[in-house]
């Protein structure tokens, strides 16, 4: 299994994986962890917060817009992190 890390990382870095997962984040919420953990991610919402918090000034300007506007921390926890509890 991939923990929070790992999926931040393929979140900016992989543009394919990037679509799966925004596929997954247009799902019904009840169904989102399930996705991911098909996948094979498994990590707790507090460790994909604490993950994008301790990799954020890490992360290249260009690639904290990959989401969306918004903040990505905000955008992580909306579209995933708070249903993989």
């Amino acid at each position: 299994m991939w923990d929070a890390h790992d999926f931040l990382h393929a979140l900016l870095n992989d543009g394919r994986m990037r679509e799966i997962c925004l596929e997954i984040a247009s799902r019904e919420e009840r169904e989102r962890a399930g996705a991911l953990r098909e996948l094979g991610f498994d990590f707790t919402p507090r460790q994909i917060d604490d993950a994008v918090c301790l990799e954020f000034l890490s992360i290249p300007k260009d690639k904290r817009d990959i989401l969306g506007e918004g903040d990505i921390r905000d955008l992580v926890m909306k579209l995933w992190g708070n249903h993989m509890g």
